[in-house]
């Protein structure tokens, strides 16, 4: 079932990314999406073609004065796929991330991976992307705004502020088939309902289209999605106040919206007390339809009292004949 994450936990999640916003976490390069604009390199699986993705991740993140090297080692990984004789097993996922996946060394950072993940280009992308989001909160000194019990989470809506949302949100619910049956996980802490609820609110913070956010969405993850991007559009204020006001933000000052469309919003439309108003821009665009509709009944109107006066003088000519 698609819904968006409770009350109290969408407070919970816009404090933190109200907190990350003003830390100085928005997106150098955009919103990061998982195709040849971003990242055109082939990667094989090579030290080299390795080197060059996560410098690639890197630079998207604004990080490439940071000095970063990269160490691989071996890792349990789940049973099955990637050995099937039919070719439709999915490559194994690991079961379990590195104790410490990011080292302070000298005047930069280690990132440490795992063989399996460089075999699975969905697990990578996320693992290289929340480590970029790691790097960058001990950059900006961001992690004393956060519990040492949620830091886990705070790398996560790090990496979504940082443009990252759409590699994080395919991530966070991995459909796979192996011998055994098909098998559902994540590579993340957050939810999928949660992570995809962060990407909404960047998306309105930063003017990312839906279209373009959902682009490369996996089908669970982009159901997800539209919903939060609808309540995103019902809550333009709230979420305005996370990108300009972290103070109203953190004292809850401001009210939720259900997550409704434009007419349900105009009409009050499942709701009980009273109707939301919408923005100008959305009444203007219903004005603007309502004045073609009205051009267009006019021209109707028109059309056919020249259609009745053509038959009328077709009738007149055949009465004189």
């Amino acid at each position: 079932m698609v819904d968006l994450p409770h009350d109290a936990r969408i407070r919970w999640l816009l404090v933190r990314l109200a907190r990350l916003h003003e830390g100085g976490a928005e997106p150098v390069a955009g919103l990061v999406q998982p195709d040849q604009r971003f990242f055109p390199d082939h990667v094989a699986g090579d030290p080299k073609g390795l080197q060059r993705l996560v410098r690639r991740v890197m630079k998207h993140a604004g990080l490439t004065d940071v000095p970063l090297q990269v160490q691989v080692t071996m890792g349990e990984e789940e049973g099955g796929g990637g050995s099937c004789s039919s070719g439709a097993c999915s490559a194994p996922i690991p079961k379990s991330a590195p104790s410490r996946r990011i080292v302070e060394h000298g005047d930069g950072y280690v990132l440490t991976l795992q063989q399996g993940e460089l075999r699975h280009p969905v697990v990578l992308t996320t693992v290289l992307a929340r480590a970029a989001a790691d790097i960058f909160l001990r950059e900006a000194e961001l992690y004393e705004q956060f519990e040492p019990a949620e830091r886990t989470l705070a790398i996560e809506l790090g990496a979504v502020m940082l443009g990252f949302g759409v590699l994080i949100a395919n991530g966070s619910y991995l459909y796979s088939k192996s011998c055994g049956g098909v098998n559902v996980t994540s590579v993340t802490t957050l939810p999928v309902d949660e992570v995809t609820f962060a990407l909404a609110v960047f998306g309105a913070l930063h003017g990312v289209s839906k279209g373009e956010a959902r682009r490369h969405l996996e089908t669970t993850p982009r159901a997800h999605f539209d919903l939060a991007a609808t309540w995103a559009e019902s809550n333009k204020k709230v979420v305005a106040l996370v990108g300009s006001d972290r103070a109203a933000i953190e004292a809850g000052s401001y009210s939720l919206n259900e997550a409704r469309g434009l007419l349900s919003r105009l009409f009050g439309i499942g709701k009980a007390k009273s109707a939301t108003a919408p923005a100008d821009a959305e009444l203007e665009a219903v004005a603007a339809d309502l004045r073609k509709a009205k051009k267009r009944s006019a021209a109707d109107t028109k059309r056919a009292a020249r259609m009745a006066s053509l038959r009328e003088m077709v009738d007149e000519s055949l009465d004189s004949a």
